[in-house]
């Protein structure tokens, strides 16, 4: 999506709000798409319009956009910074949904850098934020988050009870996306379990819906699974293709699931690396 910019003076002024929202919404799509730094891109000059008119919503939320993105990217630290910003500009004004997915991302961002309390403590708090809201989406988008947290500490039936519940909010709130993450977040909490039948029963929806919007780092997430759940039913020779299949997409997303990947391939346990 091509989008100009605006001119300069007082029609700038007028034209920099539309401006943003469109690079905004291109990011978004981009993001979905997995074409990450085409992402970036666009959330660095929405952000940096935002900061020009003086506009703190806009700011924040270019701010956290960003800072999911470059997580996505594993760029964790990076990601952390941004979204300390958003959740300073998000507490100044009182923007409660901001705050609840600044929270949410500092999640994400610390348990990845393995400082799994901090993290907890984050997505507890987006949690009940998100409770006190009464907003479903992000309810269910945290969840899928503490639900793939609580995998990597091997807390397996605390992470299918998130993810349970996300799919439960999911059903009314209608969010695909997240619905995929926390199908796929299943899988994995059954695969960590020992239970492949369970893995299997939610793969071919997770799969079906992560192609039917377009959504390769979804559709990689799923692959990973049902290869997990492959190899645990010693389907080695199947588990190997199917993950093979994953690996490709987490590569040409420029991913760190990747590595959890070439583990996998190399003949080692199947892992919760990346998740």
């Amino acid at each position: 999506m091509a989008v100009a910019p605006p001119s300069s003076g007082q029609a700038q002024l007028r034209v920099l709000p539309k401006w943003a929202a469109a690079i905004s919404a291109a990011s978004i799509n981009h993001e979905r798409l997995g074409h990450y730094p085409r992402a970036v891109h666009h959330l660095i000059q929405a952000l940096s319009c935002a900061r020009e008119v003086g506009d703190p919503m806009d700011e924040g939320r270019a701010l956290n956009n960003l800072g999911f993105t470059y997580c996505r990217l594993g760029r964790y630290e990076l990601g952390a910074s941004h979204c300390r910003s958003a959740l300073t500009i998000a507490r100044r004004f009182g923007y409660r949904t901001m705050e609840i997915i600044a929270l949410n991302n500092l999640g994400v961002a610390h348990g990845m850098q393995g400082r799994h309390q901090k993290a907890l403590d984050h997505h507890d708090r987006s949690l009940a934020l998100g409770r006190e809201a009464g907003s479903l989406a992000n309810q269910a988008g945290t969840l899928v988050e503490l639900g793939n947290l609580h995998v990597r500490l091997n807390r397996h039936r605390q992470a299918r009870d998130c993810h349970h519940q996300a799919l439960a909010l999911v059903a009314e709130a209608g969010d695909p996306v997240t619905k995929i993450t926390a199908l796929n977040g299943l899988e994995q909490a059954a695969c960590s379990m020992d239970d492949p039948a369970e893995a299997l029963e939610h793969h071919h929806q997770a799969l079906t819906l992560a192609i039917s919007i377009s959504h390769p780092y979804g559709q990689a997430c799923a692959h990973r699974a049902i290869g997990d759940a492959l190899y645990i039913t010693e389907h080695i020779a199947a588990a190997t293709e199917v993950w093979q299949q994953a690996l490709k997409i987490f590569m040409d997303l420029g991913t760190p699931e990747k590595e959890g990947m070439r583990a996998r391939l190399r003949g080692l346990e199947p892992t919760t690396q990346g998740l």
